[in-house]
Protein backbone atom coordinates (compact mmCIF):
# COMPACT_ATOMS: atom_id res chain seq x y z
CA UNK A 1 0.00 0.00 0.00
CA UNK A 2 1.28 3.46 -0.87
CA UNK A 3 0.72 6.49 1.33
CA UNK A 4 -1.23 9.57 0.31
CA UNK A 5 0.76 12.60 -0.79
CA UNK A 6 3.14 13.96 1.80
CA UNK A 7 6.18 16.18 1.33
CA UNK A 8 9.27 14.09 0.79
CA UNK A 9 12.44 15.80 1.88
CA UNK A 10 16.13 15.09 2.05
CA UNK A 11 16.47 16.99 5.30
CA UNK A 12 20.08 17.10 6.38
CA UNK A 13 20.86 13.72 4.89
CA UNK A 14 24.17 14.88 3.46
CA UNK A 15 25.50 16.00 6.83
CA UNK A 16 24.49 12.92 8.76
CA UNK A 17 26.63 9.91 9.47
CA UNK A 18 26.57 7.30 6.72
CA UNK A 19 24.64 4.05 6.99
CA UNK A 20 26.22 0.79 8.08
CA UNK A 21 28.18 -0.67 5.23
CA UNK A 22 31.19 -2.74 4.30
CA UNK A 23 34.37 -1.58 2.60
CA UNK A 24 34.00 -1.44 -1.19
CA UNK A 25 36.62 -2.15 -3.82
CA UNK A 26 39.16 0.62 -4.11
CA UNK A 27 37.39 2.19 -7.08
CA UNK A 28 35.33 4.48 -4.85
CA UNK A 29 36.71 5.19 -1.41
CA UNK A 30 34.35 5.62 1.54
CA UNK A 31 35.89 8.57 3.33
CA UNK A 32 34.95 9.28 6.94
CA UNK A 33 34.90 13.02 7.64
CA UNK A 34 35.59 13.65 11.32
CA UNK A 35 35.08 17.01 13.07
CA UNK A 36 38.30 19.00 13.08
CA UNK A 37 39.89 19.41 16.51
CA UNK A 38 39.94 22.98 17.82
CA UNK A 39 43.48 23.61 19.04
CA UNK A 40 43.20 27.40 18.95
CA UNK A 41 42.66 27.65 22.71
CA UNK A 42 39.62 29.82 21.96
CA UNK A 43 36.21 28.23 22.61
CA UNK A 44 34.72 30.75 20.20
CA UNK A 45 36.03 28.44 17.46
CA UNK A 46 34.55 25.23 18.86
CA UNK A 47 31.81 25.31 16.21
CA UNK A 48 34.32 25.50 13.34
CA UNK A 49 35.40 21.87 13.60
CA UNK A 50 31.84 20.88 12.81
CA UNK A 51 31.57 23.65 10.23
CA UNK A 52 34.55 22.38 8.25
CA UNK A 53 33.02 18.91 8.31
CA UNK A 54 29.72 20.24 6.89
CA UNK A 55 31.44 22.23 4.12
CA UNK A 56 33.59 19.30 3.01
CA UNK A 57 30.61 16.94 3.08
CA UNK A 58 28.64 19.25 0.80
CA UNK A 59 31.55 19.70 -1.60
CA UNK A 60 32.12 15.94 -1.87
CA UNK A 61 28.42 15.11 -2.21
CA UNK A 62 28.48 15.32 -6.00
CA UNK A 63 31.85 13.58 -6.47
CA UNK A 64 32.01 10.42 -8.55
CA UNK A 65 35.30 9.30 -7.00
CA UNK A 66 34.79 9.73 -3.25
CA UNK A 67 31.87 8.81 -0.99
CA UNK A 68 32.20 11.19 1.95
CA UNK A 69 30.20 10.65 5.13
CA UNK A 70 30.25 12.53 8.42
CA UNK A 71 31.02 10.73 11.66
CA UNK A 72 31.33 12.06 15.19
CA UNK A 73 34.46 10.05 15.98
CA UNK A 74 36.72 7.21 14.92
CA UNK A 75 34.47 4.65 16.61
CA UNK A 76 31.60 5.73 14.38
CA UNK A 77 33.81 5.60 11.30
CA UNK A 78 34.95 2.10 12.26
CA UNK A 79 31.37 0.95 12.78
CA UNK A 80 30.49 2.44 9.40
CA UNK A 81 33.50 0.57 8.00
CA UNK A 82 34.91 3.50 6.11
CA UNK A 83 37.92 2.72 3.95
CA UNK A 84 39.67 6.01 4.72
CA UNK A 85 39.47 8.58 7.52
CA UNK A 86 40.13 12.32 7.33
CA UNK A 87 41.79 13.80 10.40
CA UNK A 88 42.26 17.51 10.92
CA UNK A 89 43.15 20.24 13.39
CA UNK A 90 42.54 23.98 13.59
CA UNK A 91 44.96 26.48 15.13
CA UNK A 92 45.10 30.27 15.43
CA UNK A 93 48.31 32.22 14.92
CA UNK A 94 49.00 35.92 14.33
CA UNK A 95 45.45 36.69 13.28
CA UNK A 96 45.19 33.73 10.87
CA UNK A 97 43.57 30.31 11.06
CA UNK A 98 45.73 27.32 10.23
CA UNK A 99 44.33 23.98 9.14
CA UNK A 100 46.27 20.72 9.07
CA UNK A 101 44.66 17.63 7.55
CA UNK A 102 45.67 14.16 6.45
CA UNK A 103 43.93 10.99 5.28
CA UNK A 104 44.52 7.65 6.98
CA UNK A 105 43.79 4.26 5.44
CA UNK A 106 41.22 2.67 7.76
CA UNK A 107 42.74 -0.81 7.35
CA UNK A 108 46.49 -0.19 7.47
CA UNK A 109 46.28 3.07 9.52
CA UNK A 110 48.95 4.54 7.28
CA UNK A 111 48.80 8.05 5.90
CA UNK A 112 47.51 8.26 2.34
CA UNK A 113 49.02 11.01 0.18
CA UNK A 114 50.42 14.29 1.41
CA UNK A 115 49.23 16.35 4.35
CA UNK A 116 47.26 19.47 3.53
CA UNK A 117 48.31 22.63 5.32
CA UNK A 118 46.29 25.84 4.92
CA UNK A 119 46.72 29.23 6.51
CA UNK A 120 44.38 32.17 5.93
CA UNK A 121 42.79 35.07 7.71
CA UNK A 122 39.29 34.24 9.01
CA UNK A 123 37.55 36.18 6.23
CA UNK A 124 39.41 34.07 3.61
CA UNK A 125 39.40 30.75 5.45
CA UNK A 126 36.53 29.10 3.57
CA UNK A 127 38.00 30.12 0.24
CA UNK A 128 41.24 28.43 1.28
CA UNK A 129 39.34 25.35 2.51
CA UNK A 130 38.30 24.78 -1.09
CA UNK A 131 41.85 23.53 -1.73
CA UNK A 132 41.43 20.68 0.76
CA UNK A 133 38.14 19.59 -0.85
CA UNK A 134 39.76 19.42 -4.28
CA UNK A 135 42.77 17.58 -2.88
CA UNK A 136 40.32 14.95 -1.66
CA UNK A 137 38.37 14.82 -4.93
CA UNK A 138 39.27 16.66 -8.10
CA UNK A 139 35.57 16.78 -9.04
CA UNK A 140 34.43 18.33 -5.75
CA UNK A 141 31.78 21.04 -5.99
CA UNK A 142 32.68 24.69 -5.30
CA UNK A 143 32.61 25.78 -1.66
CA UNK A 144 28.99 26.30 -0.57
CA UNK A 145 29.88 29.32 1.59
CA UNK A 146 32.53 32.02 1.63
CA UNK A 147 31.73 33.90 4.85
CA UNK A 148 32.77 32.34 8.14
CA UNK A 149 30.07 34.19 10.09
CA UNK A 150 27.40 32.74 7.80
CA UNK A 151 28.69 29.21 8.36
CA UNK A 152 28.71 29.85 12.13
CA UNK A 153 25.01 30.79 12.00
CA UNK A 154 24.25 27.70 9.93
CA UNK A 155 25.96 25.43 12.48
CA UNK A 156 24.06 27.26 15.23
CA UNK A 157 20.82 26.39 13.43
CA UNK A 158 21.73 22.68 13.42
CA UNK A 159 22.12 22.75 17.20
CA UNK A 160 19.11 24.97 18.00
CA UNK A 161 16.36 23.04 19.85
CA UNK A 162 13.39 25.22 18.83
CA UNK A 163 11.94 25.95 15.39
CA UNK A 164 12.06 29.73 15.83
CA UNK A 165 15.71 29.64 16.86
CA UNK A 166 16.53 27.43 13.87
CA UNK A 167 14.74 29.64 11.35
CA UNK A 168 16.25 32.79 12.83
CA UNK A 169 19.81 31.40 12.60
CA UNK A 170 19.22 30.15 9.04
CA UNK A 171 17.85 33.51 7.93
CA UNK A 172 20.88 35.21 9.43
CA UNK A 173 23.24 32.79 7.64
CA UNK A 174 21.55 33.46 4.30
CA UNK A 175 21.77 37.21 4.82
CA UNK A 176 25.46 37.14 5.78
CA UNK A 177 26.58 35.28 2.65
CA UNK A 178 24.85 35.95 -0.70
CA UNK A 179 26.47 32.80 -2.17
CA UNK A 180 25.31 30.43 0.58
CA UNK A 181 22.21 28.59 -0.68
CA UNK A 182 22.06 25.81 1.89
CA UNK A 183 20.48 27.95 4.67
CA UNK A 184 17.67 28.95 2.32
CA UNK A 185 17.03 25.33 1.32
CA UNK A 186 16.93 24.33 4.98
CA UNK A 187 14.71 27.29 5.79
CA UNK A 188 12.27 26.36 3.03
CA UNK A 189 12.11 22.77 4.29
CA UNK A 190 11.54 23.76 7.92
CA UNK A 191 8.77 26.19 6.98
CA UNK A 192 7.14 23.71 4.62
CA UNK A 193 7.11 21.00 7.30
CA UNK A 194 5.65 23.52 9.75
CA UNK A 195 2.85 24.41 7.32
CA UNK A 196 4.19 27.91 6.68
CA UNK A 197 3.69 27.88 2.94
CA UNK A 198 4.27 31.58 2.29
CA UNK A 199 7.55 31.55 4.19
CA UNK A 200 8.60 28.35 2.40
CA UNK A 201 7.84 29.92 -0.98
CA UNK A 202 9.84 33.02 -0.09
CA UNK A 203 12.88 30.89 0.82
CA UNK A 204 12.53 28.84 -2.38
CA UNK A 205 12.33 32.01 -4.48
CA UNK A 206 15.39 33.45 -2.76
CA UNK A 207 17.39 30.22 -3.19
CA UNK A 208 16.62 30.17 -6.92
CA UNK A 209 18.57 33.41 -7.34
CA UNK A 210 21.78 31.90 -5.97
CA UNK A 211 24.46 29.88 -7.70
CA UNK A 212 23.52 26.25 -7.06
CA UNK A 213 25.44 23.04 -7.55
CA UNK A 214 23.64 20.00 -9.07
CA UNK A 215 22.63 18.65 -5.66
CA UNK A 216 21.21 21.99 -4.55
CA UNK A 217 19.27 22.34 -7.82
CA UNK A 218 17.72 18.95 -7.21
CA UNK A 219 16.82 19.85 -3.63
CA UNK A 220 15.28 23.12 -4.77
CA UNK A 221 13.20 21.31 -7.39
CA UNK A 222 12.05 18.83 -4.76
CA UNK A 223 11.00 21.60 -2.37
CA UNK A 224 9.06 23.33 -5.14
CA UNK A 225 7.31 20.05 -6.02
CA UNK A 226 6.43 19.47 -2.37
CA UNK A 227 4.96 22.95 -2.14
CA UNK A 228 2.83 22.48 -5.24
CA UNK A 229 2.05 18.83 -4.39
CA UNK A 230 2.96 17.86 -7.94
CA UNK A 231 3.73 14.14 -7.89
CA UNK A 232 5.27 14.13 -11.35
CA UNK A 233 7.61 16.99 -10.51
CA UNK A 234 8.41 15.34 -7.21
CA UNK A 235 9.49 12.12 -8.92
CA UNK A 236 11.62 14.03 -11.43
CA UNK A 237 13.28 16.03 -8.65
CA UNK A 238 14.11 12.89 -6.70
CA UNK A 239 15.75 11.40 -9.76
CA UNK A 240 17.68 14.64 -10.22
CA UNK A 241 18.94 14.47 -6.63
CA UNK A 242 19.97 10.82 -7.00
CA UNK A 243 21.80 11.52 -10.25
CA UNK A 244 23.66 14.44 -8.63
CA UNK A 245 25.11 12.25 -5.85
CA UNK A 246 26.06 8.97 -7.54
CA UNK A 247 28.66 8.04 -4.91
CA UNK A 248 26.44 8.63 -1.89
CA UNK A 249 24.70 5.35 -0.93
CA UNK A 250 22.65 7.02 1.79
CA UNK A 251 21.25 9.54 -0.71
CA UNK A 252 20.53 6.79 -3.24
CA UNK A 253 18.69 4.61 -0.72
CA UNK A 254 16.74 7.52 0.74
CA UNK A 255 15.56 8.74 -2.65
CA UNK A 256 14.80 5.16 -3.72
CA UNK A 257 12.45 4.76 -0.78
CA UNK A 258 10.62 7.96 -1.67
CA UNK A 259 10.43 6.99 -5.34
CA UNK A 260 8.89 3.66 -4.37
CA UNK A 261 6.25 5.52 -2.37
CA UNK A 262 5.44 7.42 -5.56
CA UNK A 263 5.24 4.12 -7.49
CA UNK A 264 8.31 5.06 -9.51
CA UNK A 265 9.80 1.59 -9.34
CA UNK A 266 12.26 1.69 -12.25
CA UNK A 267 14.04 4.88 -11.05
CA UNK A 268 14.05 3.45 -7.53
CA UNK A 269 15.81 0.32 -8.79
CA UNK A 270 18.36 2.48 -10.61
CA UNK A 271 19.09 4.38 -7.40
CA UNK A 272 19.55 1.20 -5.36
CA UNK A 273 21.83 -0.20 -8.07
CA UNK A 274 24.00 2.92 -7.78
CA UNK A 275 24.21 2.37 -4.03
CA UNK A 276 25.21 -1.26 -4.56
CA UNK A 277 27.93 -0.21 -6.99
CA UNK A 278 29.50 2.06 -4.37
CA UNK A 279 28.97 -0.33 -1.48
CA UNK A 280 28.90 -3.85 -2.98
CA UNK A 281 29.49 -5.73 0.25
CA UNK A 282 26.52 -4.26 2.07
CA UNK A 283 23.96 -7.03 2.31
CA UNK A 284 21.15 -4.68 3.26
CA UNK A 285 21.46 -2.87 -0.07
CA UNK A 286 21.26 -6.12 -2.03
CA UNK A 287 18.21 -7.10 0.01
CA UNK A 288 16.47 -3.86 -0.92
CA UNK A 289 17.46 -4.31 -4.54
CA UNK A 290 15.97 -7.81 -4.56
CA UNK A 291 12.60 -6.57 -3.36
CA UNK A 292 12.62 -3.60 -5.72
CA UNK A 293 13.31 -5.87 -8.69
CA UNK A 294 10.54 -8.20 -7.53
CA UNK A 295 8.04 -5.32 -7.45
CA UNK A 296 8.88 -4.75 -11.12
CA UNK A 297 8.21 -8.42 -11.85
CA UNK A 298 11.88 -9.16 -12.52
CA UNK A 299 12.26 -12.45 -10.67
CA UNK A 300 15.65 -13.46 -12.15
CA UNK A 301 17.15 -10.07 -11.25
CA UNK A 302 15.56 -10.23 -7.80
CA UNK A 303 16.95 -13.71 -7.24
CA UNK A 304 20.42 -12.63 -8.38
CA UNK A 305 20.44 -9.69 -5.95
CA UNK A 306 19.28 -11.82 -3.04
CA UNK A 307 21.73 -14.59 -3.81
CA UNK A 308 24.47 -11.95 -3.61
CA UNK A 309 23.03 -10.97 -0.22
CA UNK A 310 23.12 -14.62 0.84
CA UNK A 311 26.79 -14.95 -0.14
CA UNK A 312 27.63 -11.90 1.95
CA UNK A 313 25.76 -13.20 5.02
CA UNK A 314 25.71 -17.00 4.60
CA UNK A 315 24.86 -17.77 8.21
CA UNK A 316 21.83 -15.46 8.38
CA UNK A 317 18.22 -16.59 7.77
CA UNK A 318 17.01 -13.29 6.31
CA UNK A 319 18.44 -13.76 2.78
CA UNK A 320 16.56 -17.05 2.49
CA UNK A 321 13.43 -15.48 3.93
CA UNK A 322 13.68 -12.68 1.38
CA UNK A 323 14.15 -15.21 -1.43
CA UNK A 324 10.99 -16.89 -0.24
CA UNK A 325 9.05 -13.64 -0.30
CA UNK A 326 10.09 -12.60 -3.81
CA UNK A 327 9.17 -16.04 -5.14
CA UNK A 328 5.85 -15.76 -3.32
CA UNK A 329 5.26 -12.37 -4.99
CA UNK A 330 6.02 -13.99 -8.35
CA UNK A 331 3.53 -16.80 -7.72
CA UNK A 332 6.24 -19.43 -7.39
CA UNK A 333 4.71 -20.91 -4.26
CA UNK A 334 6.56 -24.25 -4.12
CA UNK A 335 9.95 -22.53 -4.38
CA UNK A 336 8.82 -19.93 -1.84
CA UNK A 337 7.85 -22.64 0.65
CA UNK A 338 11.21 -24.35 0.24
CA UNK A 339 13.10 -21.11 0.91
CA UNK A 340 10.96 -20.39 3.99
CA UNK A 341 11.53 -23.92 5.26
CA UNK A 342 15.30 -23.54 4.85
CA UNK A 343 15.27 -20.15 6.58
CA UNK A 344 13.40 -21.68 9.50
CA UNK A 345 15.82 -24.60 9.71
CA UNK A 346 18.72 -22.15 9.88
CA UNK A 347 17.21 -20.10 12.71
CA UNK A 348 13.89 -21.35 14.14
CA UNK A 349 13.48 -18.33 16.44
CA UNK A 350 13.96 -15.80 13.62
CA UNK A 351 10.92 -13.53 13.80
CA UNK A 352 9.31 -16.01 16.23
CA UNK A 353 9.16 -18.69 13.57
CA UNK A 354 7.15 -16.66 11.05
CA UNK A 355 9.05 -18.28 8.19
CA UNK A 356 6.94 -21.40 8.82
CA UNK A 357 3.74 -19.37 8.77
CA UNK A 358 4.77 -18.01 5.37
CA UNK A 359 5.64 -21.55 4.29
CA UNK A 360 2.15 -22.61 5.34
CA UNK A 361 0.52 -19.99 3.10
CA UNK A 362 2.85 -20.85 0.23
CA UNK A 363 1.93 -24.53 0.45
CA UNK A 364 -1.75 -23.69 0.80
CA UNK A 365 -1.64 -21.68 -2.43
CA UNK A 366 0.32 -24.51 -4.08
CA UNK A 367 -2.49 -26.93 -3.23
CA UNK A 368 -0.48 -28.83 -0.59
CA UNK A 369 -3.10 -28.76 2.16
CA UNK A 370 -1.66 -31.28 4.60
CA UNK A 371 1.93 -29.92 4.36
CA UNK A 372 0.42 -26.45 4.82
CA UNK A 373 -1.25 -27.54 8.07
CA UNK A 374 2.00 -29.13 9.23
CA UNK A 375 3.89 -25.90 8.57
CA UNK A 376 1.25 -23.96 10.52
CA UNK A 377 1.56 -26.38 13.44
CA UNK A 378 5.34 -25.92 13.45
CA UNK A 379 4.93 -22.16 13.49
CA UNK A 380 2.47 -22.29 16.39
CA UNK A 381 4.82 -24.57 18.34
CA UNK A 382 7.68 -22.12 17.88
CA UNK A 383 5.70 -18.93 18.45
CA UNK A 384 4.01 -20.19 21.60
CA UNK A 385 0.59 -19.29 22.98
CA UNK A 386 0.66 -15.59 22.20
CA UNK A 387 -2.27 -13.45 21.01
CA UNK A 388 -0.40 -12.73 17.77
CA UNK A 389 0.05 -16.44 17.08
CA UNK A 390 -3.62 -17.17 17.78
CA UNK A 391 -4.70 -14.39 15.44
CA UNK A 392 -2.36 -15.74 12.77
CA UNK A 393 -3.87 -19.20 13.28
CA UNK A 394 -7.40 -17.83 12.94
CA UNK A 395 -6.47 -15.95 9.80
CA UNK A 396 -4.96 -19.09 8.26
CA UNK A 397 -8.04 -21.15 9.09
CA UNK A 398 -10.26 -18.54 7.48
CA UNK A 399 -8.00 -18.37 4.40
CA UNK A 400 -8.08 -22.16 4.05
CA UNK A 401 -11.88 -22.26 3.96
CA UNK A 402 -12.60 -22.88 7.65
CA UNK A 403 -14.47 -19.76 8.78
CA UNK A 404 -16.32 -21.32 11.73
CA UNK A 405 -13.25 -22.39 13.78
CA UNK A 406 -11.53 -19.16 12.78
CA UNK A 407 -14.36 -17.05 14.21
CA UNK A 408 -14.48 -19.19 17.34
CA UNK A 409 -10.75 -18.59 17.92
CA UNK A 410 -11.19 -14.85 17.52
CA UNK A 411 -14.14 -14.82 19.92
CA UNK A 412 -12.02 -16.62 22.51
Amino acid sequence: MFCSFRPVTLGLILILAGCRSAAPPRGIERLALLPFANLTGDHAYDWLGRGVQIVLNRQLATSRTISGNNYADIAGATQGRATRILHGTLEHSQGSLRLEAYVEDAVTHRQVGERTSLKARPEQFLVALNRLAHNLAADASPAPATQLAALASYVEAQNAPQLEAKTSALARAAQLDPQFALPLLSLAELNLNAGRRDEAQAAITAAATRQLDPMERGQLALLSANLSQDRGAQAQALQQVAAAAPSQPNVQLFTAGLLQRLRQMAPAVAAIERAAKVDPENGEIWNRLGYAQAYLGRLPAAREALETYQKLEPAEPNPLDSLGEVHYLAGKFKAAADYFQTAYARAPQFESGRAMLKAAYSRLLDGQFEPANQSLAQYLKTAGATPAAEIARAHFLYSSGQPAPALKLLEE
